[in-house]
């Protein structure tokens, strides 16, 4: 059987500057180091924004200011990567702005009101006027995380909505996604203050907030919206037709929060740090949504989760470690592992294996997932940040058949899909 071809970008970076890399396979790999191009006038306060890998290998760059998208054969080192969130619906691709550090405000489009996420028709073909930004929204200041609400069979009545969630904040900004509903179409049409008086110190309701949300996620099987608030240890249970929060569920330790494909059962991930001085306690807290509860939490020992991620089936789910915690902690945490976990029988979660790959002694780690149009899932490729490299795993055998390494690498790495 011939294996499956694919093309990645590797994007690596020390916060400040970067570099990309592509790398193709077709019956063998291949790497290509995009020349670099030097840090823009640093007099400048906006810097390119780096959009993501057209499929001719070109840089699809944004010009801040003028909204301008163009392609390029070279990288600026300083491009900012913006996160992004693809529409599941759509075309359409979201990329998150969380401000300056100072204020959480985006000074260029939303002034001191706020920051903003920007809406892009995304088309990665060979000519730079196929991408279009849409839209450039303000909302609530960052940082965001994006999630998408859509009709569905047990919830038909659910709008096309985006909700965007503003840590500095404490909101959740609710944006028109339907392009047919004129009214809303990119638009805030609510925002939703996840203020919880009872755990405030003042019993306050106001914005900001100390709700700090960091995870939301949308069930098409219950039609609601949840949204971790990391400052409350809760999860927030919302209508997405009302746009109310209708009732919570206390989740302590977790800070994101993963939706099975199926829609039941959400995964919170976090770490214990404080029991054991020596040793960083990872844990898995498992919702199920139909219920509103906690039905499990799996402890791993020496283990914090960087990146977590289903099998488009959700038989697997993939959990990529780094380090945390003080000294003594990172020295025995385990930070070469990907683990795999069974979860086609949630609540149950067994531990499958651990597989070896390179090392991420530092607190991220990046995991992606190569679908084929049949939903097949041949390959699971992981970054390893400290070795400069990747790791290509067969998702059949859970083993590693190749590692990429890279000439110029820093202790950030992302992949980006071509």
């Amino acid at each position: 059987m011939r294996k499956a071809s694919w093309a990645l970008a590797y994007f690596s970076s020390d916060r400040k500057t970067g570099n990309v890399s592509i790398i193709k396979h077709d019956e063998t790999t291949s790497l290509k180091e995009i020349p670099i191009d030097p840090a823009s006038d640093t007099e400048k306060p906006y810097k390119p924004v780096f959009l993501g890998i057209s499929r001719n290998e070109k840089i699809i760059l944004m010009n801040p200011v003028s909204k301008e998208i163009h392609l390029a054969d070279r990288f600026p080192a300083d491009a900012f990567p913006a996160h992004a969130y693809p529409d599941p619906y759509s075309d359409r691709v979201w990329y998150m702005n969380d401000g300056d550090k100072q204020t959480g405000n985006d000074t260029l489009n939303c002034g001191t009101q706020g920051s903003s996420v920007m809406v892009v028709n995304l088309d990665k073909t060979n000519q730079s006027e196929a991408a279009e930004v849409l839209k450039t929204i303000c909302v609530g200041r960052g940082h965001h995380n994006a999630t998408f609400s859509a009709p569905s069979k047990n919830a038909p009545d659910v709008p096309y909505r985006t909700f965007i969630s503003n840590l500095k904040d404490g909101t959740l900004s609710v944006i028109g996604n339907d392009p047919d509903d004129k009214k809303s179409w990119l638009k805030v049409v609510a925002t939703i203050n996840l203020c919880n008086a009872e755990k405030e110190e003042n019993s306050e309701t106001s914005i900001p907030n100390n709700s700090f949300p960091h995870g939301t996620d949308y069930s098409h099987l219950t039609g609601k919206l949840y949204c971790l608030s990391n400052g409350y240890e809760q999860i927030q249970i919302i209508d997405p037709i009302k746009n109310i929060i209708e009732s919570t569920i206390e989740l302590k330790g977790s800070r994101n929060l993963l939706l099975h494909p199926a829609g039941q059962f959400l995964i919170g991930k976090g770490a214990d740090r404080k029991s054991d001085s020596e040793h960083i306690i990872g844990e898995l807290s498992i919702i199920d949504a139909l219920n509103k509860t906690v039905v499990g939490i799996v402890k791993i020992p020496d283990v914090y989760a960087a990146k977590y991620t289903f099998s488009p089936t959700g038989d697997k789910l993939y959990l990529a470690c780094a380090a945390s915690g003080n000294d003594e902690q990172q020295k025995n945490a385990k930070t070469g592992i990907i683990q795999v976990y069974d979860t086609s029988a949630l609540p149950d979660m067994p531990l499958l294996s651990e597989i070896k790959v390179g090392e991420a002694q530092c607190g991220s780690r990046s995991a992606d997932i190569l679908t084929q149009q049949d939903g097949s899932t041949p390959y699971v490729f992981v970054t390893n940040p400290t070795d400069g490299s990747m790791s290509v795993i067969d998702a059949a055998s859970d083993a590693v058949i190749e590692t990429v390494v890279f000439e110029n690498t820093s202790s950030h790495a992302r992949l980006y899909d071509i």
